[in-house]
């Protein structure tokens, strides 16, 4: 370690005059003084005098003054600090420095990245001292260099301006980014995504074959291309040994000649965002295996937070999530639907729209695209519907039915593509998959707004259904109660929609080998 003290510290003292020299020869207007604020503080700079000129340029510009040589000199003289800068001589070498104005924004650059890098280096000594000392647990220093770290690395990416504003012109002639995909129009790269679905919708077999897809290079269902990538499937739910089977089965169905691919799995390992041990073990795995896909089964299982708090659904995303995204990794989170009250006063709790997510309203907003899982026709069937529920930056795919075929008798699971539900399924069956996704997209509705919704479609020339087809299938689906309650509401009659999913453990007899 003698090869790091003593050394000076990283700084530029020619882009720290460049900065001030322009403000003063520039006769920087408040507005101005104010966008360098949001970029600079004054320990950024590394000389004391440096920080003084700049914190009384920030306070001429709080007062509402015009910032230029001569108030400037007047601000300092004042405070009894133009000496202790070194004179007007020092004020004038710092107009000397001022360079092109268009330049402005790379000197600031410079002086924030020496800056950022003398914190970095304050933060690495503080570390190997509390390690030297020997005085604290190693996983509490650990924990407290990490969230130091996390803030730096925050302040070193702060640099935007707060408050973006672009004329419509602008906006319009914008380059971006075009949305990438590891499943194409399906599953989007970089961002998060959620799998939600009825009990024995078989989610968690769905997204190991999702992984498995993306990881060998396999087309989704051999319709959609994916973007081969490695895959670490993080599983809380089932434990190792029915990881393993699930595994086997759907390997040979997929009928593939390698299993050399990079799909990893983590059973059972007590993973969560909330624990700084095994979430630093993942970031870490991640790094050194290129990992491009997270899928967590479930995200119940990978955080101690409350789902209905907004403010800790928001802080996990920045704190937690967000980082892994901006290292170019997908996260997607098998979850569980939202569960409605019934009656009239659900009503008023589904206010918000059609939302399927369990849990605050910051989980959709995090959320980049939603895949939705409804059961279809008999149980010895395992027919699935799968939808696009929400998507963000991209267009919704129309929804199909998948069949899982096979047996552990036979030895495989396969997905096996079936078409679209109005061409696959009866049409009593294909209007209840609609009337269930327009009670889920509404929550509570009327039987009047059913009959527009169906209008509307028939107009679009889209699939659609009569009176004399819906209201049989209207009447059966609120027998009971389930899944619609009927209800009366002065002279209304409203439909409830009253989710079936469980909250807690694996689905429902999808554990069971597919028959």
């Amino acid at each position: 370690m003698s090869e790091l003290l003593p050394r000076i510290p990283p700084h530029n003292l020619d882009a720290e005059r460049a900065v001030l020299g322009l403000v003063l020869v520039m006769d920087a207007p408040p507005g101005v003084i104010a966008t360098i604020a949001e970029k600079l503080i004054a320990d950024d700079f590394y000389l004391d005098a440096h920080r003084t000129v700049y914190s009384s340029i920030l306070d001429l510009a709080a007062a509402g003054r015009d910032v230029n040589l001569i108030t400037l000199a007047d601000e300092l003289r004042r405070r009894d600090l133009l000496q202790p800068i070194g004179g007007a001589a020092a004020l004038g070498l710092l107009v000397e420095h001022a360079s092109i104005p268009a330049h402005l924004q790379s000197y600031i650059d410079l002086v924030r990245q020496k800056a950022v890098l003398r914190e970095l280096i304050m933060q690495a000594t503080d570390a190997i001292t509390d390690a030297f000392e020997d005085k604290a647990d190693g996983q509490l220093v650990i924990d407290r260099t990490r969230e130091r770290l996390e803030q730096l690395a925050s302040r070193a990416t702060a640099g935007q301006s707060r408050f973006v504003v672009r004329r419509f012109d602008e906006l319009r002639r914008l380059a971006l980014r075009q949305p990438e995909f590891l499943i194409e129009d399906w599953l989007p790269a970089d961002l998060i995504s959620f799998i939600v679905g009825d009990s024995e919708a078989f989610k968690s077999w769905l997204t190991k074959y999702m992984g498995i897809c993306i990881a060998s290079g396999t087309p989704f269902f051999g319709r959609w291309p994916v973007r081969q990538a490695p895959v670490l499937f993080v599983s809380e739910e089932n434990g190792l040994v029915e990881d393993k089977r699930r595994a086997d089965l759907i390997y040979d169905g997929m009928r593939l000649e390698r299993d050399d691919f990079p799909f990893y799995i983590a059973s059972d390992t007590s993973f969560s965002f909330d624990d700084p041990a095994t979430y630093t073990a993942l970031r870490s795995f991640v790094k050194e295996h290129g990992i491009r896909c997270v899928i967590m089964d479930s995200f119940v299982r990978v955080h101690r937070r409350k789902e209905q708090d907004a403010g800790e659904m928001s802080a996990l995303y920045q704190d937690r999530m967000k980082p892994m995204l901006r290292d170019g990794v997908a996260l997607v989170a098998l979850h569980h639907k939202r569960k409605l009250p019934a009656g009239a006063q659900g009503q008023a709790a589904a206010a918000g729209g059609g939302d399927e997510i369990r849990g605050s309203g910051d989980i959709r907003a995090m959320t980049s695209a939603v895949v939705v899982l409804r059961r279809v026709g008999p149980k010895e069937e395992k027919k699935v519907v799968l939808a696009h529920d929400k998507t963000r930056g991209f267009d919704a795919q129309p929804a199909f039915v998948f069949r899982l075929a096979g047996s552990s008798k036979e030895g495989r699971a396969e997905f096996v593509y079936e078409g679209k539900p109005e061409a696959v399924l009866d049409k009593s069956e294909a209007c209840r998959l609609a009337v269930l996704q327009f009670a889920a997209e509404r929550n509570s509705f009327r039987r009047e707004e059913l009959v527009q919704h169906f209008a509307a479609l028939k107009k679009a020339g889209q699939p659609t259904y009569s009176k004399k087809v819906f209201d049989p299938v209207l009447k059966k689906l609120s027998t009971d109660d389930y899944p619609l309650k009927k209800d009366k509401l002065g002279r209304d009659t409203f439909f409830h929609f009253v989710s079936d999913d469980v909250d807690e453990g694996a689905e429902p007899g999808a554990t069971e080998p597919p028959s």
